[in-house]
């Protein structure tokens, strides 16, 4: 790699080049951890890494985290299930959420040469690339002698700063739970159609959540139906059916108008 920094004095071979990714030293901590039967093992570390730009020396400080084995350590009342590329993401969606809106952030599936074809995912602050998200590649993983790792690397620029904690009384009105289901075309993601809610929805919106996906019959084979609950709720009044009827129709117009979305009745 012509961006790599070689050491004219190496402690040793494998310590001749300065680091250009966090990421392979936690995948060779996860490798001597396993091969000493520590079946669950989760890593992360914050660094700087090096790479060369021109004649210049680009430092980058990262965030990196690695995990594989089950979700939750054994117990008897848990089923043992393995981690999976969700289990990180959401591990990363906590992270970010305490340094920004989490609106902000997007997931945009895209191929890297480290991690798999089909679990490979691009993270994006307002659109600008901050690192990658995934599982990593087969062949590295067969070389190695592991098997469902999954890996995140995010770069910590000035834009992710912690925000403290708000109080926040609660209110004494009930929430709203209205329910719509849309269909959309197979290749957009929930990712997408969350942005365009979010960026449309009123402060009396608390939540919006993905509770079902359907692909089969009675729909068009090119696209997927997602049903969507919107929590809704205010602090100074009891939400009206017109009130919340206006802002369900607030978003269905902006996910008609940007992704062609369609009300599944």
């Amino acid at each position: 790699n012509m961006n790599q920094i070689k050491l004219a004095n190496p402690i040793s071979a494998d310590m001749s080049i300065m680091r250009t990714s966090i990421l392979p030293g936690l995948i060779s901590s996860i490798s001597y951890n396993k091969k000493r039967q520590q079946d669950r093992v989760r890593f992360f570390e914050s660094g700087l890494t090096f790479r060369l730009v021109g004649n210049e020396i680009e430092q980058k400080e990262q965030l990196a985290a690695a995990i594989c084995g089950s979700v939750y350590p054994e117990q008897w009342n848990q089923n043992k299930k393995p981690a999976d590329f969700y289990d990180l993401k959401n591990d990363l969606i906590a992270i970010l959420s305490q340094v920004g809106d989490y609106s902000d952030f997007s997931f945009i599936a895209k191929n890297n040469q480290m991690f798999h074809p089909g679990q490979s995912s691009q993270v994006l602050l307002k659109n600008n690339h901050i690192g990658w998200l995934g599982m990593l590649h087969p062949k590295i993983q067969d070389t190695m002698g592991l098997s469902e790792v999954f890996m995140f690397e995010i770069a910590i620029n000035k834009s992710l700063v912690g925000n403290l904690p708000e109080y926040k009384t609660l209110s004494k009105f009930p929430f709203i739970r209205r329910d719509l289901a849309i269909t959309v075309g197979k290749k957009v993601t929930f990712g997408e159609v969350l942005s365009i809610a979010w960026d449309v929805a009123p402060n009396k919106v608390k939540d919006i959540q993905l509770f079902d996906v359907y692909i089969g019959e009675n729909i068009d084979s090119d696209t997927k139906s997602l049903a969507l609950s919107l929590i809704l709720q205010e602090s100074s009044h009891t939400l009206t059916d017109e009130e919340v009827d206006e802002t369900s129709a607030l978003i269905l117009n902006a996910l008609q108008e940007k992704l062609s979305a369609k009300l599944r009745i």
